[in-house]
């Protein structure tokens, strides 16, 4: 499973207060959109790792959702940014 790091989350105003929030980080170097999905019902945290839809689009999630390309795969998020 691969490692990723990013400066942190955000979530889109639309995903904001859901049960399941679904949020994005972007990890610059490996050009990789990782998608964190947080259930709060059973209090559990998806990491999915997306190849960047649209490399040449602003980073603005807390706006709207980013392009996302093929799916990699689960992943993990490095330690300093999982908290």
């Amino acid at each position: 499973m691969n490692t990723y790091y990013t400066e942190g989350f955000s979530a889109p105003a639309a995903n904001q207060g859901q049960t399941v929030a679904i949020s994005f980080g972007l990890d610059v170097e490996a050009e990789v959109i990782v998608v964190r999905r947080h259930d709060a019902s059973d209090n559990t945290t998806i990491y999915t790792a997306y190849a960047d839809g649209d490399p040449d689009a602003s980073w603005e999630p807390w706006n709207s959702a980013p392009k996302l390309g093929q799916e990699l795969g689960p992943c993990v998020i490095a330690e300093d940014d999982a908290a």
